[in-house]
């Protein structure tokens, strides 16, 4: 999800019936200052996984291959970046008309070795801008952006992870800077355990300066990805100098963050904890000094946290089948 100081926000997501094979597709809804409303028709067979907005004329959304542009009046698609080889695009962050950026991963041939894709918008078309990729020692490795954020025309962050070792079971937290000129790997910690196990994935980023950002994921004391009981919250911090692992408050069993939203010197992370049938929500506030865990009830799952500058925080997910979006009065979720 996305908000802006003006109050306009954003959400987008899919619906599904629960029925293999059934209807699904992406949906678009907008806050009006008053309520949600979906925009438009529902896009059948297509997914909604990101949307970044500036202004009230001015928003992206994307899922997988597909682009949509917000000139204030309706939605319309416009072409991605053309290339050779397959892409999937995970996020998008815009900060005016003529900037905008995508990240996700491409790769070619059959054997796919995956590696970073980030492309930009001028105004008047998406190219692709070249992106390095970390170096291993031999074999497969994917490497793979999933959040992007843009406070400046040389001031940009995405994350994602690298994924290498044998069956691809490894893998590691990934950091990349826009400095103006070109994209740069900012090196990062990832969480070591005990038996060995080496398993960070990054999946939210947000800047409040240019000495301040931060971002979420998990890490794992189970091989082979997120999802299972070994998910542990991962939070890092840069001030301006490094990226370190911050300190968070133990949470009993498994847990998880897939977004934050910094501003003013405090932030903001939202996930899940625990596993099912009693999974629920994670939200965890940043006050300047430390994270603490907020109190949440049962009944709901959040993926995604926006605090616009001057404005209200939102948070976007689902209780039972139904969207959810819940909003930050004064100071308190």
């Amino acid at each position: 999800m996305t908000a802006t100081a003006s109050g306009t926000a954003w959400a987008v997501g899919d619906y599904y019936t629960g029925r293999e094979d059934g209807p699904n597709g992406a949906l678009i809804e907008e806050w009006t200052g008053k309520r949600w409303r979906l925009v438009g028709r529902p896009l059948p067979n297509a997914t909604g996984w990101s949307v970044s907005a500036s202004d009230k004329d001015n928003a992206w959304a994307l899922g997988d291959h597909r682009l949509e542009h917000w000139n204030g009046q309706d939605w319309h698609e416009v072409a991605a970046a053309r290339f050779r080889g397959g892409r999937v695009l995970h996020a998008i962050a815009t900060r005016g008309p003529r900037d905008a950026w995508v990240v996700g991963e491409r790769w070619r041939g059959n054997g796919r070795i995956g590696q970073t894709l980030v492309e930009h918008w001028n105004g008047k078309r998406w190219s692709v801008v070249p992106t390095p990729n970390p170096s291993t020692q031999g074999g497969r490795y994917d490497a793979i952006l999933q959040a992007v954020t843009v406070r400046s025309a040389s001031d940009a962050w995405a994350v994602g992870y690298l994924l290498t070792g044998r069956n691809m079971l490894v893998s590691r937290t990934l950091i990349m800077h826009w400095n103006g000129r070109h994209w740069q790997i900012a090196p990062s910690p990832s969480v070591h355990v005990s038996n060995g196990v080496l398993n960070n994935i990054l999946f939210g980023v947000s800047a409040d300066g240019r000495n301040d950002a931060w971002a979420v994921g998990s890490w794992g004391s189970h091989a082979g990805g997120y999802g299972g009981g070994g998910d542990h919250a991962l939070v890092l911090h840069w001030n301006g100098q490094r990226w370190s692992l911050s300190t968070l408050p133990t949470v009993r069993k498994r847990s998880l963050l897939s977004g934050v939203a910094a501003d003013g010197g405090h932030a903001w992370a939202v996930g899940d904890r625990g596993e099912q049938p009693r999974q629920r929500p994670l939200i965890e506030r940043w006050d300047g000094t430390r994270w603490t865990v907020v109190r949440s009830p049962k009944g709901f799952d959040l993926a995604a946290v926006s605090a616009p500058p001057h404005g209200r925080a939102w948070a976007v997910g689902a209780v039972g089948r139904r969207p959810l979006a819940a909003q930050l009065v004064c100071g308190h979720g």
